[in-house]
């Protein structure tokens, strides 16, 4: 993808392998680097309130981020606000592990119970992947030491 000149698609390649690098050397934790955990499967994290990850904002900066999300927003017809619903629990989830009432085994298997039924019934698709992405993330990677 291109954007005024600017190979974003290329920047974005600079950032998983900076990932990866930072990953075999010092690791990666939930809480501090979700941008680029998400970068090594893929996923360009585009949120509107700015918070991005010092390597992003090093890589992209502010004025072609915004530019990049609003143009991935247009060509995508993106019109699903978040956090929703399924968001929304596993935040709780993700709170309550943070704050020790539940280990990690707990946490995921809470997570996984989303994946058949939400509070209002239904997952869609993208939830249900959300759901089980969530869980494996819980259950394989280091949490900060705090």
């Amino acid at each position: 993808m291109r954007l005024d000149d600017v190979d974003v698609s290329q920047r974005f390649f600079e950032l998983q392998q900076s990932t990866f690098g930072d990953a075999s050397v010092d690791g990666l934790s939930l809480e501090s680097d979700a941008h680029m955990i998400l970068s090594l499967s893929s996923i360009f994290l585009l949120q509107k309130n700015n918070r991005m990850h010092p390597e992003m904002m090093q890589l992209f900066g502010n004025k072609l981020y915004h530019r990049v999300r609003h143009q991935f927003q247009a060509d995508l017809s993106m019109t699903m606000t978040f956090p929703n619903t399924a968001m929304l629990d596993l935040f709780k989830v993700t709170e309550n592990l943070i704050s020790g009432s539940i280990d990690r085994i707990g946490a995921c298997s809470q997570v996984l119970c989303m994946a058949h039924l939400n509070a209002d019934g239904h997952l869609d698709f993208i939830d249900k992947k959300l759901v089980v992405t969530t869980s494996q993330l819980l259950l394989n990677l280091p949490l900060d030491s705090a």
